[in-house]
C-alpha cells in the first residue's frame, strides 16, 4: 500500500508563509517625500486585512490558519464608541 504525503497541508503552509512574507515586506516608493505618512486605510490593508479581513470582521484569507481567531474589529470599535 502506498503512503501519500500530506501535500495539501504542505501547500497551504507554503502559501501562508509566502502571503505573510509578502504582506510584511515593506515596499519603498522613492518618489514619495521622506515625511510621507500613508493613510490609515492603506496601512490597514497592508498590515491587518490578511487576518482581520477587508471588512474588519476577522474573516481575512489567513484567519482560518491562526490558532486564535482574529478579533472582529467592528464590534471592538462599537464597544468603544469608535467607527
Amino acid at each position: 500500500m502506498m503512503r501519500h504525503a500530506p501535500y495539501g497541508g504542505l501547500l497551504v503552509a507554503v502559501f501562508a508563509i509566502c502571503i505573510a512574507r509578502a504582506a510584511a515586506s515593506p515596499t519603498v516608493d522613492e518618489t514619495l517625500p521622506p515625511n510621507y505618512v500613508p493613510s490609515g486605510k492603506l496601512m490597514y490593508q497592508q498590515h491587518c486585512a490578511t487576518c482581520h479581513g477587508i471588512d474588519s470582521k476577522g474573516t481575512g484569507p489567513l484567519a482560518s490558519l491562526l490558532k486564535t481567531p482574529p478579533s472582529d474589529l467592528t464590534s471592538l470599535a462599537r464597544r468603544h464608541s469608535g467607527t
